[in-house]
């Protein structure tokens, strides 16, 4: 499941799980999180691409990150729009400033990761609807 504040990347999503996985359903669901219920939570926000967020990413696809735990991390996709200048970066063919300049010349999409029971807690279901109908 993926979580972004940005409708368009969670419309396009389903239609592209539908047209590679043969997914027949495709709905999106709509939550609450706001920033006055955030309270308690710890909480990692990377707002744009830095070297904090290449590295914690690097750490997070190798299995590899041993940092603080946190409720929440929220912060660009690494998908596969990005994802060659993420190896770039990551085998040393190209110097973080270069990573992060051609990472902010395309359009970053946010996600947000619940990965606590906590963190879930402050996440409320509104409703959901099915992309074949429109909203």
């Amino acid at each position: 499941m993926q979580l972004s504040d940005i409708v368009e990347q969670t419309v396009r999503l389903p239609c592209e799980l539908q047209l590679r996985e043969s997914v027949f359903s495709k709905v999106v669901s709509v939550f609450e999180f706001t920033e006055v219920s955030r309270g308690d939570l710890s909480i990692l926000s990377f707002r744009q691409p830095s070297i904090e967020w290449l590295n914690f990413t690097r750490q997070n696809r190798l299995l590899m990150y041993t940092g603080d735990l946190y409720d929440i991390v929220i912060g660009p996709v690494a998908n596969d729009d990005v994802y060659p200048t993420l190896q770039l970066y990551w085998t040393g063919a190209i110097p973080a400033d270069v990573a992060i300049a051609q990472l902010k010349a395309k359009p970053l999409y946010d996600q947000y990761c619940f990965l606590t029971e906590k963190g879930l807690s402050y996440l409320h279901f509104n409703h959901s609807y099915s992309t074949d109908n429109g909203r």
